[in-house]
């Protein structure tokens, strides 16, 4: 078996690289992490617009709808909207966080959790 000798270009150009991918990672993070932060700005995006539709109802009928199906009788939106695991979000009135809460039980559809099962909602945004 013959060795090749190794250049001290090439040792550095390999651990140049090699640090350049700890960087981008420290810097973009995992593709887990740039998964969770998409998915939850999708939840962030479905929350707003469930909270105007709220809003709109209130200043049209000068209250707060009693359920996310009330919005789409009266077709302020088109259909409940589901979290980018499937799941409904969840409507609360009176709200823990304020008069109305809308919000995502994450990944898991329970409360509480980490990560893609964490819970977001309106108050989050």
């Amino acid at each position: 078996m013959m060795l090749h000798p190794v250049s001290r270009a090439g040792v550095a150009a390999t651990i140049a690289a090699l640090l350049a991918v700890i960087a981008g990672l420290m810097i973009l993070g995992t593709p887990s992490h740039a998964r969770e932060r998409r998915l939850d700005e999708l939840r962030v995006a479905d929350l707003a617009r469930v909270s105007q539709s709220v809003d709109e109802h209130w200043a049209k009928h000068g209250a707060l709808p009693l359920t996310l199906d009330s919005l789409v009788s009266q077709q302020q939106l088109d259909r409940v909207p589901t979290d980018p695991w499937g799941h409904p979000y969840q409507y609360q009135h009176p709200g823990q966080h304020g008069d109305v809460d809308v919000y995502s039980f994450g990944a898991d559809g329970k409360a509480g959790g980490e990560g893609e099962a964490a819970d977001i909602g309106n108050w989050d945004s």
